[in-house]
């Protein structure tokens, strides 16, 4: 059985002058792929703790609910109340590096959970994204 939600994370990088990663923008793409709407979808994904989450905003962009500090690293939370049938959501945003990162570097998978039939609730996990310096 094949989830209804599918969700890819891409990264591009900026590098510093030495050739280390200093500023990463992240892109989530959220698409429903059912032929029926989607409801109470969240999105959580986990940024490391060597990274900072910038509170910069562009436009078309969708803003996160809550932005929480663990011991993991920051979790950043978007939510929607719906997503329709094929709709295609594209969700960025950008973190700084606290130290300049040499080698490679390793995003967790982003997590989506949504309301399926009846009570049930389910679950898609994008990929996991590596960057190399």
């Amino acid at each position: 059985v094949q989830t209804p939600i599918i969700i890819s994370k891409k990264a591009q990088t900026t590098k510093s002058d030495e050739g280390a990663l200093s500023e990463i923008k992240i892109v989530l793409d959220v698409k429903n792929n059912s032929k029926k709407t989607v409801k109470n979808v969240t999105i959580k994904d986990l940024v490391p703790g060597i990274a900072n989450v910038e509170k910069s905003l562009e436009l078309g962009t969708l803003r996160p609910k809550e932005v929480k500090h663990t011991k993991q690293g920051t979790k950043v939370i978007w939510h929607l109340t719906e997503l329709e049938v094929h709709e295609h959501r594209v969700i960025s945003y950008k973190v700084k590096a606290k130290l300049n990162i040499v080698g490679t570097f390793s995003l967790p998978r982003a997590i989506v959970k949504f309301s399926k039939k009846g009570k049930k609730k389910g679950k898609a996990y994008s990929n996991i994204f590596k960057l190399e310096s």
